[in-house]
Order: C-alpha cells, then sequence, then structure tokens
C-alpha cells in the first residue's frame, strides 16, 4: 500500500512539475512575440564595461568565418566536429546542427574547472533560430528565455535572447542572457544555460562579444 501511494504523489509531482514548464515556456514565448519588432536593431553596448582591450590577442578563423579577440594570457581552444586547434581533442555534443566551438582558459589551465565555453556555432540561419524560440517543437529544447532583443555587432546583426535580471536559476542549471548573432550560413550562439565561471569572467565575455567580427 505504501508503495503504491508512494509512486502516486511521484507521479503527481511530475504531472505538477510538466504542467509548470509548460506554463513557463508559453509565457516566454507570449513575452518574445510581443518584445520582438522585426528588423528594429540596436547597436549592442554593455556602458558600464569599462575594461581596456587593446593589448588582448586576435583568434581569426577563415573556415568558419570570423574573427574575435580574447584576454592576453589567457588560454584559447576552437574545436569543430573533426579537430581541435590549440590543444585538446576533436568532437562535441551530437547535436543537430552543431559545428563547433570557441573555449577560453582564463587561468591558461586547459581543465573543465577552468574554462569558458565562450560561444558555439550551429548550421542555421537566424531566422530559423529565432523561429524555434517563439515556436518550439518540444518545451525541453533548451529555448529558455524571457525577451527578445534585436541587435547589432560591429558588421554583423544577431539577437539577445535575454534572461530579467543578470541569471536565472532552472533546476540547477544557471541560466544567462544568450546571444545569437548572424554569419555566413551559420549562426554564433553566445552565453546560455550553465556556462561555467562566466559568473566570474563576465565582464570580459561582454567585451569578447563586443570584438566579434564576421570576415567577409
Amino acid at each position: 500500500m505504501k508503495n503504491k501511494i508512494s509512486i502516486l504523489v511521484v507521479i503527481i509531482i511530475l504531472l505538477l512539475f510538466f504542467g509548470w514548464l509548460v506554463m513557463f515556456r508559453n509565457s516566454s514565448i507570449n513575452e518574445i512575440v510581443k518584445n520582438a519588432p522585426a528588423g528594429d536593431y540596436a547597436p549592442l553596448s554593455f556602458p558600464n564595461n569599462t575594461i581596456d582591450t587593446s593589448d588582448w590577442e586576435t583568434y581569426r578563423n577563415e573556415e568558419f568565418g570570423f574573427e574575435v579577440k580574447y584576454p592576453d594570457g589567457w588560454g584559447m581552444d576552437f574545436r569543430d566536429t573533426k579537430n581541435s586547434i590549440k590543444g585538446g581533442g576533436g568532437g562535441g555534443p551530437s547535436e543537430s546542427g552543431y559545428l563547433g566551438e570557441f573555449r577560453l582558459f582564463p587561468l591558461n589551465v586547459r581543465s573543465a574547472t577552468s574554462s569558458i565555453d565562450v560561444f558555439s556555432i550551429y548550421k542555421l540561419t537566424l531566422e530559423e533560430k529565432i523561429k524555434r524560440i517563439k515556436n518550439p517543437d518540444t518545451f525541453l529544447n533548451n529555448e529558455v528565455g524571457q525577451y527578445i532583443q534585436y541587435i547589432k555587432v560591429n558588421n554583423t546583426v544577431g539577437i539577445k535572447n535575454g534572461i530579467k535580471g543578470s541569471s536565472m536559476n532552472l533546476f540547477g542549471f544557471e541560466i544567462y542572457d544568450s546571444y545569437i548573432i548572424s554569419g555566413r550560413d551559420v549562426i554564433y550562439n553566445f552565453g546560455g544555460a550553465n556556462m561555467p565561471n562566466a559568473d566570474k569572467y563576465m565582464l570580459e565575455l561582454q567585451q569578447i562579444l563586443l570584438s566579434f567580427k564576421i570576415l567577409k
């Protein structure tokens, strides 16, 4: 009898959990649609960020069409689905459209506890990504956001999939603003869920994003 009651309690908790998650997703989608006037792009800025980047290194990737700056003395690793540049091994998540990722190591020590997953690259257009955010095919597709803002970053455009506040904890995952930048038939996804060490180096991450350029 006790086992049956325990099972029933678990089922009720799961139903409440999924019901809440559906409402959360639906409310997020409604806010996104309300706050996203298409084509209204504004230059991205972080007015309170005054970090000097004049001595930063520049990484340029012709194959994936981008250039980005990062702090001098930090370790850097770009991984695609075939190989790795500057250390580490190849591979990556088995996710549809995934092409590669750009990682930094502030202490110049290559370990999971000292790394920052700065951005990932996907074989998607910006329009396709916006459609996925507004109309997720499932409520567990990792498209968590509360509003959307159209932005310009140097010589390209993108969107901010934003969180109200600096971050939000969702079932143990720390959710940050994500910035999706449009490239040559690809998108570059900055930020998002559970970024390791993001809270320690948010000012540097902001300047890295501001330095990002598409190679023409």
